[in-house]
């Protein structure tokens, strides 16, 4: 079965709605008020904009069950919750998005996923080959990398003793207030404070290395604590 670009645009109610197969397409549902099951078998390839609710937000799927098949979801308004599916997915730009649940054999592609400012939580299935939560973190199954910090958690964090990297955008776009480094941290990736609310820094004597542009468009970060053995602060990094 194909579906066409803005199939369901401005149909108004549906309450329950299955399709066996999607091919490429975008903006499926849009504009449709009262929707709150919609579950597609076997999608392929992408979809884009499936719930968007372009000028009027009266669109209520609030969770959504990724099938196999599916990599990039985006621009979806009010999803609160979404579950992925077996292979790789990225999600960004879901602006009330709350919560990823990540089961086994699922993958989360880190650098890709951003923009989602009301996240507030990661589920990740007990025995997970690749993933661990830490302190409210999505951290690798070893626990030596922070993977993605939730977006929209206030706080002053302490990283695990175990850290031994913070992954590239890690951090992006987040309301962390302060930071605390721990002392086996080795390595911050490109990018992984950027535009945060970071507003003080303490590296607690880590010798770590910073990549180029990691506190790229931190415009609150007033505070540094750098350790006086430092020689060489790479370029771009604040």
């Amino acid at each position: 079965m194909d579906v066409n670009n803005d199939a369901w645009y401005f149909t108004g109610e549906i309450d329950y709605k299955k399709i066996p197969l999607i091919q490429k397409c975008k903006n499926i549902i849009v504009k449709c008020s009262v929707t709150t099951n919609f579950e597609v078998d076997n999608i392929i390839s992408y979809l884009h904009n499936i719930c968007s609710s372009g000028e009027m937000k009266t669109l209520d799927l609030r969770e959504f069950y990724l099938p196999s098949g599916i990599y990039s979801i985006g621009y979806c308004s009010n999803i609160e919750k979404i579950i992925l599916p077996q292979g790789e997915s990225r999600i960004s730009y879901c602006k009330n998005l709350k919560e990823i649940v990540l089961p086994q054999n699922s993958l989360l592609n880190i650098t890709e996923t951003n923009h989602n400012i009301s996240l507030t939580k990661f589920v990740v299935e007990y025995g997970h080959k690749y993933y661990c939560v830490k302190n409210d973190a999505l951290y690798s199954k070893d626990g030596r990398t922070l993977l993605l910090f939730p977006t929209n958690k206030i706080c002053n964090y302490k990283l695990e003793e175990s850290t031994e990297f913070i992954h590239e955008n890690a951090f992006e776009g987040s309301l962390l207030k302060s930071i605390s480094l721990n002392r086996n941290l080795k390595n911050i990736g490109k990018h992984a404070f950027k535009n945060s609310r970071i507003e003080k820094l303490y590296f607690n004597q880590s010798e770590c290395e910073l990549d180029e542009f990691v506190f790229e468009g931190c415009s609150r970060l007033h505070d540094i604590m750098i350790p006086a053995y430092w020689k060489t602060i790479k370029k771009g990094t604040f």
